[in-house]
């Protein structure tokens, strides 16, 4: 029996090439965390940060995270889900006893597809001349809509700043 490696390549390779074609959307897409200073506070030096999640073609459900306030030089002061895409809080964003980290998790039935807020933060320097705040965000999921709960892949772009 007279074996053709050639075609076999050629048809691997063709195979491997439709492969990549169809997983490279589920490679490059995810999710995208950031924040931004998006207004003074009407209360003097303190500043709303504003936590937005874009969600790059996927459909979310379902978030869950903490946001954890790094520098000595600020103290958060409130936080607000009054404009957020989140339709039912499992646990409604709170500032913590030690006024240095944010808990939060909720659902939107359906999904939500394209960029929107979760979540501001008020911060009030506690000393003078710093510069922007600290932030981590710690074990955040996305779901997306599937009905399987599959986990969005989320990356974490931090701090945006604008004029």
């Amino acid at each position: 029996m007279d074996i053709n490696f050639t075609k076999i390549f050629k048809i691997i390779s063709l195979s491997l090439l439709i492969a990549l074609f169809w997983a490279l959307p589920a490679i490059t897409n995810g999710a995208e965390l950031s924040w931004q200073a998006i207004k003074n506070s009407p209360s003097s030096k303190n500043v709303v940060l504003a936590f937005i999640l874009d969600t790059e073609g996927e459909k979310i459900n379902a978030l869950a995270g903490e946001i954890s306030l790094l520098s000595s030089g600020w103290e958060l002061v409130s936080v607000s889900d009054a404009n957020s895409f989140i339709n039912f809080w499992i646990e409604r964003p709170f500032v913590g006893l030690d006024k240095k980290r944010v808990k939060f998790s909720g659902i939107t039935p359906g999904g939500y597809l394209g960029k929107a807020l979760i979540l501001e933060l008020e911060l009030k320097p506690s000393v003078t001349g710093i510069s922007y705040p600290d932030i981590s965000v710690n074990n955040f999921s996305a779901l997306i809509n599937d009905g399987q709960g599959t986990a969005a892949t989320v990356k974490t772009i931090g701090l945006i700043v604008t004029d």
